[in-house]
């Protein structure tokens, strides 16, 4: 039983380090992300009333940009 128990723990630790590139792969991209919405937010909080046009749409490219990245 205590093989057993060893064998198992050792294919988890196998089935971690196969995946591990993966998930860090994962969260270095989600906090990509997250580091560029917020840069986003900061930048259309910090435009002027009236809204200027040009910019909002220059703001919606780089988001744009950064979605077919992660579509990719």
């Amino acid at each position: 039983k205590h093989n057993a128990l060893k064998d198992l723990r050792s294919q988890r630790r196998k089935k971690a380090l196969e995946i591990s590139h993966q998930w860090y792969q994962y969260k270095r991209q989600a906090d990509d992300l997250l580091k560029c919405l917020d840069d986003i937010e900061k930048k259309l909080a910090s435009l002027p009333e009236p809204r200027d046009e040009r910019k909002i749409k220059e703001i919606d490219r780089e988001l744009q940009k950064k979605k077919e990245e992660l579509n990719a």
